[in-house]
């Protein structure tokens, strides 16, 4: 089978890290999911050391599908409209669950059991115009324990999508039956809102919200002397005997080597690494 490959952020490059066989070609674009622009780099170089011919999504022509059976789409963000047929969307969820947004974030938020992994071709068609719709071939499903970095969850999912594309090369696959209708559930977007820090919320829960939102992402925020800091990386600490502690949520018990200890709701907080 040859095919090419849509790709973008973390995932993108790690698929391509990962991949059993080169792709045709890999168009991408930078979808912002970092200031540094780092994964979209990553992904042109890799292009280059391996030889496979890279697009700029601007310059993707509808000729290039004529080269190929399938073109495997990851972290897209554009609507696809011409050639359906010819495309495959892996979406890191068990459809159709959790369609929608960042459902890899929401799944470790929630502190469910697993993360999962699909892939679908996109249908055009008026009976359901809400995201991640279409024929879905397979799906997978990985069993997870919290606290989990978004980084890791992130590699489990490329490992699905990996098992996934391959089942392709493998057989005819069959549809599945899907009841979309009665077993949809949906995510909704994240705004810069909803990564601010919460004090008076549980140790617990706020560490494994900065673990959900840390890299490849920038991470959960906090003010800290009138600046917005984004917090990488924390641990609970041992919970203090703390007076009136719901009053002073959010304040600064003490360093400990070197590292912040923060009063919260409930526990204490240890914020390891942060940046500006």
């Amino acid at each position: 089978m040859k095919f090419g490959l849509f790709v973008t952020g973390y995932k993108g490059i790690k698929l391509l890290e990962n991949i059993e066989r080169l792709p045709e070609f890999v168009v991408s674009y930078d979808n912002k999911e970092r200031k540094d622009a780092n994964h979209y780099n990553e992904i042109v170089d890799w292009c280059m050391d391996n030889e496979v011919k890279f697009i700029q999504r601007s310059n993707f022509k509808e000729e290039y599908l004529e080269r190929v059976d399938k073109v495997f789409v990851i972290g897209w963000q554009f609507l696809i409209k011409n050639n359906l047929d010819k495309y495959i969307v892996l979406h890191d969820s068990y459809l159709p669950e959790r369609r929608g947004f960042c459902p890899t974030v929401s799944s470790l938020l929630d502190k469910a059991d697993y993360i999962g992994a699909s892939c679908f071709q996109p249908i055009d068609t008026e009976e359901d115009t809400d995201p991640d719709y279409g024929i879905v071939y397979g799906r997978e499903k990985t069993m997870i324990e919290h606290p989990m970095t978004i980084r890791d969850a992130f590699d489990s999912v490329v490992q699905m999508y990996i098992k996934l594309i391959n089942s392709f090369e493998w057989s005819t696959l069959t549809p599945l039956n899907i009841n979309y209708e009665e077993d949809s559930s949906f995510v909704v977007w994240k705004d810069k809102e909803d990564l601010r820090i919460d004090w008076s919320d549980s140790a617990e829960n706020i560490h494994r919200k900065i673990c959900a939102t840390g890299y490849p992402y920038e991470g959960s925020t906090s003010l800290y002397e009138n600046s917005i800091i984004y917090i990488d990386e924390s641990e609970i600490f041992p919970t203090l005997n703390i007076l009136n502690q719901s009053e002073n949520c959010g304040k600064i018990w003490k360093i400990h080597n070197g590292h912040p200890v923060v009063i919260c709701g409930d526990g204490l907080l240890k914020i390891i690494s942060a940046h500006t």
